[in-house]
């Protein structure tokens, strides 16, 4: 299952225990735990006020972005500078991925 897929299939549980059920199953997923890390830790900031719009093309894989966001979060990159690479980090995943970091950097996997 990609994360997408789990985030997913979690939310179309109601019920916070069950939810938990759903999140236990995924326990030894260490991608998994370092997106809702990123996404939940009031510690990571990104520093990105709004999604740019990009489009999707695949050929990286959602690991190597959320290591590529390190940047963002260590004021490595800002500005202008920082949207910009955040539309290339985003265009180089696939949709699903895509979409998935965008989660992460909103603070809100739904």
């Amino acid at each position: 299952m990609t994360i997408k897929e789990i985030l997913d299939s979690i939310a179309a549980i109601s019920g916070k225990n069950d939810k938990g059920k759903e999140l236990a199953k995924y326990k030894d997923n260490e991608l998994l735990k370092r997106v809702i890390y990123l996404a939940h830790s009031p510690r990571v900031k990104f520093y990105i006020k709004q999604i740019p719009e990009y489009t999707p093309n695949g050929g990286h894989t959602l690991d190597m972005a959320l290591i590529g966001l390190d940047a963002l979060s260590e004021r490595k990159v800002t500005g202008a500078e920082a949207t910009g690479y955040l539309k290339s980090i985003l265009t180089s995943l696939s949709a699903d991925d895509a979409y998935v970091i965008e989660r992460v950097i909103d603070k809100d996997l739904k």
